[in-house]
């Protein structure tokens, strides 16, 4: 026989008896298959726990309608979301872009979009979803202009600011979709190489990722996540002056037609 246990229509679970033998003794021996086809929620968010169904029956009639009874006990073990080994998100800026900075024409703005989804497996129970922890200690510490930067998470959204205002922002959607914006300059400390417009500084922000499966089971990513930002250098261009007269004096300022 089959016990079959349904929600909301759909088969979740079913405990077959597939077979029975006889022993030397007389005692007949049951065998029996449990098979999870969907996912069970557990009780106990954040960690892998057991639900045990306790005193599954099983009720035997011989020929002669002798009813004996014998129960067991089955547990289901939850399954929680994983890293996924070795992946890898990424995103590019450059604050050449950034308003008053030297364009290079590389093709990188000061906005980036992408999505973590694949830095994480969710296993049986889904669907998953993404959000932000409001624990930040994890998270680089930076200066932009000499100031020192604090962070701040307000719903969906990180927020990178000094005295000065918004350094840059992070927001992050429920299915693991993110947009990055760059809104003013990040130091690049050490500065190594100097004067290399190519130079970027790598911002890791993994801790500040939460994936929760349909149960609530949830992990903090430990790395997988950067934002590469790559750094502005000032452009110094040639300067000609014309002398009036064989003696006189030639002024000006060698610095107007440079960049900062």
């Amino acid at each position: 026989g089959n016990l079959i246990g349904r929600a909301n229509g759909t088969e979740v679970i079913r405990i077959s008896i597939t077979d029975a033998t006889v022993g030397p003794d007389g005692q007949v021996i049951y065998t029996y298959t449990v098979v999870l086809s969907q996912p069970v929620e557990h009780p106990t968010t954040g960690s892998e726990d057991t639900i045990t169904l306790d005193d599954v029956v099983i009720q035997v009639t011989d020929r002669n309608g002798d009813i004996a009874q014998a129960g067991f006990s089955v547990s289901i073990l939850d399954d929680v979301p994983v890293a996924v080994a070795n992946a890898a998100v990424s995103g590019a800026v450059a604050e050449d872009e950034l308003t008053g900075g030297n364009p290079d024409d590389d093709g990188i703005g000061t906005s980036t979009s992408g999505s973590v989804a694949a830095l994480v497996s969710f296993g049986a129970d889904q669907p998953g979803t993404f959000s932000l922890s409001a624990d930040t200690s994890g998270l680089p510490a930076l200066t932009s202009g000499g100031l020192a930067i604090s962070y701040s998470v307000s719903g969906n959204v990180l927020t990178a600011s000094t005295t000065a205002g918004t350094a840059f922002t992070l927001t992050l959607g429920s299915d693991g979709s993110y947009t990055f914006t760059l809104f003013d300059q990040i130091d690049h400390l050490p500065n190594d190489p100097a004067n290399d417009d190519n130079q970027n500084l790598t911002l890791d922000l993994s801790s500040v990722i939460v994936a929760t499966d349909a149960d609530g089971d949830a992990i903090s990513l430990a790395r997988g996540f950067t934002i590469t930002i790559e750094d502005d250098v000032p452009i110094a261009r040639d300067d000609s002056y014309t002398q009036a007269t064989a003696d006189a004096a030639v002024t000006g300022n060698v610095t107007v037609n440079d960049s900062p």
